[in-house]
Parts: structure tokens; C-alpha cells; sequence
């Protein structure tokens, strides 16, 4: 699964509206950057639907939430910390 979720961002990643607000709220202050790297190094802590998937990374740590769909990957939400 992690692989096709690489595969997916690489052909394209999109960050929805929702995400976006929630990345600069200033409790989350994070960059796309940051969350690139999280979902590259983060592991899969949960499958919620098939196509809904919860990542985990740690150093530094960031929970970033993906959608699957058929040529892309969407980030759905992002937040600093654990799940």
C-alpha cells in the first residue's frame, strides 16, 4: 500500500481546501513541504476506508490523512503530532 501511495503523489498530489486551512492555523503552522516528507517517511497507523488511508511520521512528528483516487493522491488533512 505504501508503495502505491508513493506512486500516486509522484503522478500528482493535491492539497484540498480543508487541509490548507488547517496547515497554517498557527497551532499547526505546517508547510507542504513538511508534509511531503511525512507521508514519504510516515507509516501507514491506519486504513479508515480502501481509499482513505492515516500516516504517521516522527521525527518531526505530523499525522497526515490521504485519499486515494485513481491518478493522484489528495492530502485531506494534516496536523503536528500523533494520532
Amino acid at each position: 500500500m505504501k508503495a502505491k501511495i508513493l506512486g500516486l503523489m509522484e503522478r500528482g498530489l493535491i492539497f484540498s481546501n480543508h487541509a490548507v486551512e488547517r496547515m497554517i492555523q498557527p497551532s499547526r503552522g505546517l508547510t507542504k513541504e513538511e508534509v511531503k516528507q511525512a507521508i514519504r517517511k510516515g507509516k501507514i497507523v491506519e486504513q479508515q476506508r480502501p481509499d482513505v488511508i492515516v500516516l504517521q511520521a516522527y521525527e518531526p512528528a505530523v499525522c497526515v490523512v490521504v485519499g486515494l483516487c485513481d491518478d493522484y493522491l489528495v492530502v485531506i488533512t494534516a496536523r503536528r503530532g500523533t494520532k
